[in-house]
């Protein structure tokens, strides 16, 4: 559940940027620019999955215990601990290797790192709060 979920935000990330950026088209129709930007942020959503998945292992928030918090503030805590963990790699991937428009995040990596743990956090500790 949880990949889909984070390869759902970065969906709905480009879906933003591409309805708040974008200059209106004179003809409608796909142009090579929006399949390029498409299969980018594609690749982007499956690179992090990757790391989401990669962190939650590392970090044990997978796991299931039997503890004394609730199951709403270890929701929480799981979803900054993976935002924290696999948000600035996978950013510095996206502008490494180009994935998607280059200032989908911000115009500068730290700007877009900023922004992008914002927003993974509260999409994440929305959605599972939803799917729970």
């Amino acid at each position: 559940l949880d990949a889909t979920l984070v390869a759902c935000y970065v969906l709905c990330r480009f879906l933003v940027y591409d309805i708040t950026m974008n200059d209106v088209k004179a003809v409608p129709g796909w142009e090579i620019r929006d399949w390029i930007w498409l299969t980018g942020t594609l690749s982007s959503a499956t690179v992090l999955a990757f790391y989401w998945t990669c962190a939650g292992l590392l970090s044990r928030s997978f796991e299931t215990t039997t503890t004394t918090t609730t199951s709403n503030s270890r929701t929480l805590i799981q979803v900054l601990v993976n935002t924290a963990l696999c948000c600035p790699t996978w950013l510095a991937t996206e502008h490494l290797l180009h994935f998607g428009p280059a200032d989908i995040g911000g115009p500068t990596l730290p700007i877009a790192i900023g922004t992008g743990f914002f927003g993974l956090a509260s999409f994440m500790t929305l959605a599972k709060a939803l799917t729970k």
